[in-house]
């Protein structure tokens, strides 16, 4: 990756680029394919700016971490609250976690700690 971005930034900037496509369509759909989307879409981007750099000043960048941490934060909440609601739909009562929904809980658990870890 040439264009001076660390593979957390562009994890980040990737995160903030799908949680954007999914609010854009209110959360319904496939968020495996949004992040799939915007991962090429940021990588896209990251190629054409290597030629093409702008400065940005360090506290740019602390700000658009921050809203990156905030949209990959609200982008697992948010695919979260539409399983547990189509469960609760589908059987009137919620059951036990599947593992997909355990793997969604360690993600969301796992940005957490690196947010924190990361504002220290």
């Amino acid at each position: 990756m040439g264009s001076g971005v660390t593979a957390e930034q562009r994890q980040r900037m990737i995160a903030e680029a799908a949680y954007f496509r999914a609010q854009r369509r209110g959360f319904q759909g496939n968020p495996l394919e949004d992040w799939l989307a915007a991962e090429a879409e940021i990588d896209r981007v990251l190629a054409e700016s290597d030629g093409n750099r702008l400065s940005i000043t360090q506290q740019e960048l602390e700000e658009l971490m921050a809203r990156a941490d905030q949209a990959q934060l609200e982008l697992l909440a948010e695919s979260l609250k539409i399983r547990l609601a189509e469960r609760a739909k589908a059987g009137g009562e919620l059951p036990r976690m599947n593992g997909a929904d355990s793997l969604a809980w360690e993600a969301l658990s796992a940005a957490l700690a690196s947010i924190a870890s990361g504002r220290k």
